[in-house]
């Protein structure tokens, strides 16, 4: 009963709440106005589209499934960090398909911390 009592409450205030924005007197504000006026498209830097930062990820999944075809010996050439040898080496065991899908997406993860450059030159 407290908790209807204090939903109603809520709704009577949110409702009143609604009616004195309303009330306001509104600012004329001319269309155009505002921040853009004062900072030109150039000289923010937005960085890379969340398309290509998800392109640059799926390349870091694939090279780090390519790590996954080789042996211990030819994997500690490449002198990983310990944690992604460990994820490499688990995921040569995994059998379950949702479990090498969610391994393979930590792979890849772990391969953000990794210079993916060095890495491609050992392999070819």
């Amino acid at each position: 009963m407290v908790s209807l009592i204090s939903n109603i409450d809520s709704y009577y205030s949110l409702k009143h709440y609604r009616v004195l924005i309303k009330m306001l007197p509104k600012k004329n504000v001319k269309s155009g106005a505002g921040l853009s006026n004062f900072i030109e498209d150039d000289e923010i830097d937005y960085g890379p589209s969340k398309t290509k930062r998800k392109e640059e990820m799926h390349d870091l999944q694939k090279l780090g499934i390519e790590l996954t075809t080789l042996s211990k010996d030819q994997l500690a050439k490449f002198e990983l960090p310990e944690v992604l040898f460990e994820a490499i080496k688990l995921f040569q065991k995994i059998t379950a398909n949702g479990a090498i899908r969610r391994q393979r997406q930590y792979i890849g993860k772990l391969m953000r911390d990794v210079d993916m450059d060095v890495i491609q030159e050992k392999l070819m």
